[in-house]
């Protein structure tokens, strides 16, 4: 990038034309005189043509630091007529694409959970752009409301069912959708009873009961068996083998022995 200031003179009659700088602390140094170019910094990049009617500084590769007033004087004596520019050159701004990471919806929910009768359902939804959600209860949009709350927290989207009642049973959907395409979870919340004696695997079910003699809501599980402990069987014979036997006898021999000798000794 390159700059020309014009000092036009209606004649110039053999005088010289002066280029002066002008800095911010309001210093004025001399950078050219005719055709010579005297500032070193300005020598291998700015030039000055002079004709009869004035002349033409020009400045090239310009950077912040030719920012300042430029003046152009007619050396004649008492007063010498001049004319100023004011250069400002800013700083340039590089500029480098920016490339977005696109990517479709994912939403990934917690098992549902409890406090007391209200059910809530947590989703987390990903993509970008940013994919717009919406909920939906047995194939209908919900919005929010005191027995229906729909929060927003960054990408976690929470549903909260106060109260939950018996018209509460159903299907609930978690929708995600941006440009790319779109994801949807759905949550099911039953009034079946949970078995019991059983090691549960959480799944996405609840179980709500109505508070009108239902109680409160409790998670719905899948199942699998537990293996009972097993025991050793107590036998019911006092010796159940040979070896045993054997002992017992002889204990019953030396028995009889010492029985004995003791009638034999009074």
């Amino acid at each position: 990038m390159s700059i020309e200031l014009r000092c036009d003179v209606d004649e110039l009659k053999g005088y010289t034309v002066l280029w002066k700088k002008k800095d911010e602390g309001g210093n004025e140094a001399l950078i050219a005189a005719d055709t010579l170019i005297t500032d070193p910094e300005l020598q291998d990049r700015a030039s000055v043509r002079v004709n009869n009617n004035g002349g033409v500084l020009t400045i090239g590769q310009l950077n912040s630091q030719d920012s300042g007033n430029y003046i152009c004087q007619v050396s004649v004596p008492d007063s010498p007529p001049q004319v100023v520019h004011t250069v400002i050159v800013r700083p340039r701004t590089s500029f480098y694409p920016v490339y977005a990471l696109r990517s479709p919806p994912t939403i990934d929910c917690l098992p549902p959970g409890y406090i007391g009768t209200n059910v809530k359902i947590i989703c987390f939804v990903h993509g970008v752009p940013n994919p717009a959600i919406v909920w939906e209860k047995d194939g209908e949009v919900m919005i929010s409301s005191p027995g229906h709350k729909i929060l927003i927290s960054g990408n976690t989207h929470t549903l909260t069912i106060s109260e939950v009642e018996q018209e509460d049973l159903g299907n609930y959907t978690c929708q995600a959708t941006n440009v790319l395409g779109s994801d949807q979870r759905v949550i099911e919340i039953t009034d079946q009873a949970s078995p019991i004696n059983v090691m549960p695997i959480p799944s996405e079910r609840v179980n709500a009961e109505n508070r009108k003699g239902w109680g409160r809501p409790s998670a719905v599980w899948n199942f699998r068996a537990v293996p009972s402990p097993t025991y050793a069987s107590a036998s019911t014979t006092p010796y159940s083998s040979l070896s045993d036997i054997l002992v017992y006898g002889s204990y019953l021999l030396l028995c009889v022995i010492f029985l004995l000798i003791y009638v034999s000794n009074r």
